[in-house]
């Protein structure tokens, strides 16, 4: 699960190899920069740059750990922010959304935080500060690539708000068309942004009879023009949870193709399409998963599971110059940590 740094000069994984399971900072050139063991590396663990500091965000069901180099970011009234089915988190330039349970019993909720003095500043975006539509649910949110706006989906369909929770409007009609009966039943999942953020992609779950269809589309911002870009059939409807399906599809740094996973020939690869339409093209043939793009290089990083082993690779965003991520030893100086977060 390689996530790079928001200016693209550093990535974290998971890594376990030895005898502890330990989170790795390395360098894009590859020098390791830190290393924290002890983290347990469970199904549902995901890992997010906290944004404006050199700090990492852990999300699990055990809860959200957020630290920083000055030690352990706190939470607002000692919160763990507990994970749930759906639940995400996306970065901004100088904010969190996160879409969680802020504790244990409570309603899931959609909140933004924005860390002040190693302190999590939090906000309610659930409600509507003058009345207006507003959806049930609040899940897998996006920020736009301006933080200008936010992009969510409410289990069936896909909503984008202004940032400050204003200008809420719903851009597919699913729901209404599941309960009138009109067409196939449908669900909308993981909306992500364009670069430019004229655009807007999500996956689509469509129930055709005993056929499950996964599908992506794309839309303009404003919800006109809807386009199906891919179409394939699942196996079962667990088959959604595998790797290579809860990794969200995104634009490339051009905003002409969308990268997503499937499986090709039974095994999970990365892929491209248009975004104006197109025939999908394999871009990795031997297996791979969680890719990543470091828009300022056009370098794609993922997992290569090629020999049955799963390690970092890089390859430019049309699939070519496939090579290993060469990882450098960790250097023991004053700019080098090795410990375990607080």
């Amino acid at each position: 699960m390689p996530v790079p740094s928001p200016d693209a000069t550093k990535i974290a994984f998971f890594t376990n190899e030895g005898t502890l399971d330990t989170l790795k900072v390395v360098r894009f050139t590859g020098e390791e920069l830190a290393a924290y063991p002890g983290f347990v590396q469970e199904g549902d663990v995901r890992l997010f740059w906290l944004p404006g500091i050199e700090g990492l965000l852990v999300f699990s069901g055990r809860g959200l750990h957020a630290f920083s180099d000055n030690g352990a970011v706190d939470f607002p009234n000692r919160g763990d922010h507990r994970s749930y089915l759906y639940a995400d988190v996306s970065i901004q330039a100088d904010k969190v959304l996160i879409s969680t349970i802020p504790r244990y019993g409570e309603t899931p909720g959609l909140y933004q935080l924005d860390v002040l003095d190693n302190v999590f500043k939090q906000t309610d975006l659930r409600y509507p500060a003058a009345p207006e539509m507003a959806a049930e649910l609040y899940l897998q949110p996006k920020w736009s690539f301006d933080g200008g706006k936010i992009a969510f989906t409410d289990g069936v369909d896909v909503w984008t708000m202004k940032a400050d929770g204003t200008g809420r409007a719903r851009l597919t009609n699913h729901a209404e068309s599941n309960k009138e009966g009109k067409g196939n039943p449908a669900r909308a999942s993981y909306p992500f942004w364009s670069v430019g953020g004229m655009s807007l992609g999500y996956t689509l779950t469509v129930y055709e009879g005993k056929k499950i269809l996964r599908e992506l589309w794309v839309r303009k911002a404003d919800g006109t023009e809807p386009g199906k870009l891919f179409s394939e059939e699942l196996d079962s409807q667990f088959q959604v949870f595998q790797p290579e399906y809860t990794n969200p599809p995104f634009f490339d740094a051009t905003d002409e193709h969308i990268i997503f996973t499937t499986l090709h020939e039974g095994v999970p690869n990365i892929f491209a399409v248009e975004a104006r339409g197109g025939k999908a093209r394999v871009l990795t043939e031997m297996g791979a998963i969680f890719p990543a793009l470091l828009p300022e290089e056009g370098v794609i990083v993922y997992v290569s599971l090629e020999g049955n082993d799963e390690r970092l690779w890089m390859m430019n965003s049309d699939g070519s110059e496939k090579r290993p991520f060469l990882l450098k030893p960790l250097k023991k100086d004053k700019d080098v940590k090795e410990s375990t977060p607080k």
